[in-house]
């Protein structure tokens, strides 16, 4: 119960870091009305639904990013916990090349696109992408970031099945399948300085056959989904192209990554 408790604290703090007071403390008061079923789930996901202001200003990375309707879970887990950088050197600068495979609603294109980076946003479910567009344009970062309806690794995840795709939250349009030549190439040099992958899974279909896109990037911070496959795989495929990598499991599965989302770092 104490490292329970001790990683809710931690949690709480890195979304309060990036928070202004007032909506720090009523994002905390939600955490005190849901405190039952955040212990019983093991998860703060009923605190951040029972908050969700219309609008919310972050401070992160020295940048103020203005968020409509956000989801406090991937605010946090970015803005405050910088889940994808692993070292201070992996934030982005002006003029990297950066590749975001899985945008969702745009929150990770947002942050590299405000740092001045320019990016390629690749997203499977169609209706997230006018939400990532209006605030991209709101925040004055839209012609930094290139938008793509598409999916990759199709073989693999939650995706896989057509049926369920069609059923996905944003699914709207058939996302036309993309090979990750293709999306690379979307940037003028066919290379990039950092590869984020968020595709609930379908990441092990990238590493079946032709892996010699590898050669074109130099990080790559992976969320994995090991109900759909084995992270040491892929960790074989990277070493084979020269980086050094490293697994991070969710604290939710106790030192091994398991049934929860872990995190695969990659570079050379």
């Amino acid at each position: 119960m104490l490292s329970k408790s001790k990683r809710f604290l931690e949690e709480i703090a890195a979304l309060s870091r990036i928070l202004n007071w007032t909506d720090a403390g009523r994002y905390v008061a939600s955490i005190a009305c849901n405190l039952p079923s955040i212990f019983r789930e093991k998860s703060l996901g009923q605190a951040d639904e029972s908050y969700r202001p219309e609008r919310l200003t972050v401070k992160a990375f020295g940048q103020n990013f203005r968020l409509a309707n956000p989801c406090l879970s991937l605010v946090r887990e970015i803005y405050g916990r910088r889940i994808y950088f692993p070292k201070p050197d992996w934030v982005p600068k002006a003029g990297d090349a950066i590749v975001d495979l899985g945008a969702n609603v745009g929150l990770f294109s947002l942050l590299c696109a405000g740092l001045g980076a320019n990016v390629v946003a690749v997203e499977a479910q169609s209706g997230f992408l006018p939400l990532a567009e209006a605030m991209l344009r709101e925040n004055g970062c839209l012609h930094r970031v290139k938008l793509v309806h598409g999916i990759v690794g199709a073989n693999t995840g939650c995706l896989a099945d057509p049926e369920r795709r069609a059923h996905s939250s944003h699914f709207g349009r058939i996302p036309p399948e993309m090979s990750m030549r293709q999306v690379l190439s979307l940037h003028s040099a066919g290379e990039v300085d950092f590869l984020k992958i968020d595709i609930e899974g379908s990441e092990f279909a990238l590493f079946r056959g032709d892996t010699d896109w590898l050669a074109g990037v130099r990080r790559i911070a992976m969320e994995v989904h090991p109900e759909f496959g084995d992270a040491k795989v892929i960790q074989r495929h990277l070493s084979d192209r020269g980086y050094k990598s490293w697994l991070i499991p969710s604290w939710r599965d106790n030192g091994g990554v398991r049934r929860f989302p872990g995190h695969c770092y990659a570079e050379r």
